[in-house]
């Protein structure tokens, strides 16, 4: 059934005329009303307003970021400004929510563009059949296009664009969530769990007990026809199996979890670090803060000893006022003496 305000692909049959493709470059007229949002600044309720959320921060990224910058964080101030004039025509939010939101939406508009450049690259600089990408992408002027083009042909740009794909080929663990990831699914993955336990039957992974592992493995199976579940990707499937034995391992000697936020149950079985403003099995632009709760402590910790560090430094900074200060006091009330006694023996 189609929600409103989706675009929806019509045809006519027995007409000659070519079906209308879909496309993700125009923003729905609607206006939509965001409700709550989450710690990270994404908009969570009411029900698929993040898939709203992100594809029209997508085409406002694709659109109103100019294509010629080589570093989202370069982005002038104003092309900043006149993207998030287009984001609050189409949406309402709470007041108290907007830097928050601001911040997400920008995260979200940024990402787009950056796919968007390497989309143009791809298919078009480097693809000698594809010339010109102006009639799928309109707003790209033709001054623009050939800036790009010439930018993108350069031996040092086909390097680092061939550096870009190996990185890419390192992702072993891709997920199967879509462009809205893992907060998209919080909701469904919920109502699953409900009616898995009023009907009495396993839940999916819910041998896995840590959320975040669980979380993982949920975005990378699929369904069988008989229902059962299975990882097309034999690398999930050995994490997977890694997890399973850490399990074991922890239930058989009844191991407390980690200490250390960024080496949990899913880091081990992944066997690779976790990266700094990410959380894997929580969302790519969730940070530690929020992406591993039950370490908290480890924030107030840092916040502890930073407050520890600036009295420190401030005791540090009075103290050596006031030794430069007695110096500079026992250097003058010195040459006062002197001067008297030298004033007491010219009287004499």
């Amino acid at each position: 059934m189609s929600q409103q305000g989706e675009p929806m692909s019509t045809t006519t049959s027995g007409s000659s005329r070519a079906r209308t493709p879909r496309t993700g470059n125009k923003i729905p007229k609607e206006r939509f009303r965001i409700t709550v949002v989450d710690a990270v600044g994404l908009p969570t309720s009411p029900r698929k307003i993040l898939s709203r959320f992100r594809s029209i921060c997508g085409v406002i990224g694709r659109q109103k970021f100019s294509i010629l910058q080589d570093d989202i964080k370069l982005m002038p101030a104003a092309e900043k400004d006149i993207a998030w004039l287009m984001f609050k025509e189409s949406f309402d939010y709470p007041v108290e929510h907007e830097d928050r939101l601001r911040r997400a939406a920008f995260k979200v508009m940024g990402n787009a563009w950056k796919n968007f450049k390497t989309k143009l690259v791809g298919e078009f600089v480097y693809n000698p059949a594809n010339l010109d990408p102006r009639e799928k992408f309109p707003w790209i002027t033709e001054q623009v296009w050939e800036e790009l083009h010439a930018k993108k042909s350069t031996p040092e740009s086909r390097a680092r664009s061939e550096a870009y794909l190996l990185l890419q080929t390192r992702n072993q663990h891709p997920h199967r969530l879509g462009t809205a990831g893992y907060a998209s699914k919080e909701e469904e993955w919920q109502r699953e769990d409900e009616e898995a336990e009023e009907s009495c039957t396993p839940l999916v992974f819910g041998d896995i007990p840590h959320p975040r592992a669980r979380n993982w493995a949920r975005a990378r199976y699929q369904k069988n026809d008989d229902g059962t579940i299975f990882m097309p990707n034999a690398e999930d499937q050995r994490v997977y199996e890694a997890i399973m034995e850490l399990v074991a391992e922890q239930q058989a000697s009844q191991e407390a979890c980690s200490q250390r936020r960024e080496d949990d149950l899913l880091t081990k079985a992944l066997g690779n670090k976790e990266h700094r403003g990410r959380t894997r099995g929580v969302g790519s632009s969730v940070p530690w803060k929020y992406g591993f709760p039950d370490y908290a402590w480890q924030y107030k910790k840092r916040t502890s000893n930073k407050a520890e560090k600036d009295a420190r430094l401030e005791a540090k900074i009075w103290a050596s006022i006031r030794a430069e200060l007695t110096s500079e006091f026992d250097e003058k009330l010195e040459s006062m003496r002197a001067k008297i006694r030298q004033e007491i023996r010219e009287e004499q």
